[in-house]
């Protein structure tokens, strides 16, 4: 477990961006609060600049801040989506991206989002996971990554990534577990009425 006073999350939105990529995880960190009223958590989104941002499905959000102008938060998600395709192209973002990547002591990334860390640089010789039908275009961003296929989200100490769309939600979890105890994840579970076999290890 891990002992800090004040986890500071921020999750990046970006047009096109996979709603239960960010939506998931967003929801699991708040219910931190709602099972234990005591622990000083904060989970917030944020994006490339002001107003809505168009995620998939049709679903129009506004971020709580812009990237530019948050500067409290000591953990970055980079969800996916196809918007991520975008990102890889766009270097004043990926630039963002890096300043936000230097100032966290824990970057997460669910489905595609892994795509972006390989861009970065941020793979090499490292173990990593993402959508199953985007294995082969994270292998080819980062031909050292030790890519795996077979498990919800890979934990590499201060990356944890994880596979497609709502593997999200189990790295999410695990993160609450990592910093906040097993009592804390299980009941965060409950809260959401989460009911799955899978085992924390």
């Amino acid at each position: 477990m891990i002992h800090v006073n004040k986890p500071r999350i921020a999750i990046l939105l970006f047009d096109e961006v996979e709603v239960l990529d960010f939506a998931g995880p967003l929801e699991v960190f708040n219910c931190v609060k709602d099972v234990a009223p005591e622990i000083d958590i904060e989970a917030s989104t944020i994006s490339f600049r002001q107003g809505p941002v168009y995620c998939r499905s049709n679903l129009v959000v506004i971020p709580n801040q812009a990237a530019d102008f948050h500067s409290d938060f000591n953990i970055l998600l980079i969800p996916g989506g196809m918007g991520v395709r975008k990102l890889l192209e766009n270097p004043t973002q990926l630039k963002t991206i890096e300043k936000m990547i230097k100032k966290s002591e824990l970057v997460l990334s669910v489905c595609t989002g892994s795509l972006v860390l390989a861009k970065l640089g941020l793979l090499q010789n490292k173990a990593a996971t993402t959508h199953h039908t985007c294995f082969d275009l994270l292998q080819s961003l980062e031909p050292t990554v030790q890519l795996i296929k077979n498990k919800r989200f890979v934990d590499e100490g201060n990356i944890v990534s994880a596979a497609g769309i709502s593997a999200g939600i189990d790295m999410a979890l695990f993160v609450v577990q990592r910093y906040f105890g097993e009592e804390t994840m299980q009941a965060v579970k409950r809260e959401m009425e989460y009911d799955t076999d899978y085992i924390f290890d």
